[in-house]
């Protein structure tokens, strides 16, 4: 089994910036880094789970265990209740 590695920067730039900037009132941003890097160290396994396919990429797995974090903050970003009108 290979060694998962540890990375103390997640991104050094948000390639979302310039787009968030240009559409203030259409954009939402959801920060998931505390989940992907707790404590701001990105480690290559949480818990039991291999976190990173490579430098850019989450596993299936590891992105569908945070799926119920993402749709709490997304909710919460846009105001959205999860409920059909």
């Amino acid at each position: 089994m290979r060694q998962a590695a540890a990375s103390s920067v997640p991104g050094a730039e948000d390639p979302l910036a310039a787009f968030a900037a240009q559409h203030p009132d259409h954009f939402a941003a959801i920060d998931m880094t505390d989940l992907i890097c707790p404590g701001g160290v990105c480690s290559g396994v949480i818990g039991n789970t291999y976190v990173n396919i490579d430098d850019k990429h989450l596993t299936r797995t590891y992105a569908a265990s945070m799926s119920s974090s993402l749709g709490e903050r997304l909710f919460a970003a846009t105001g959205w209740t999860g409920q059909a009108a």
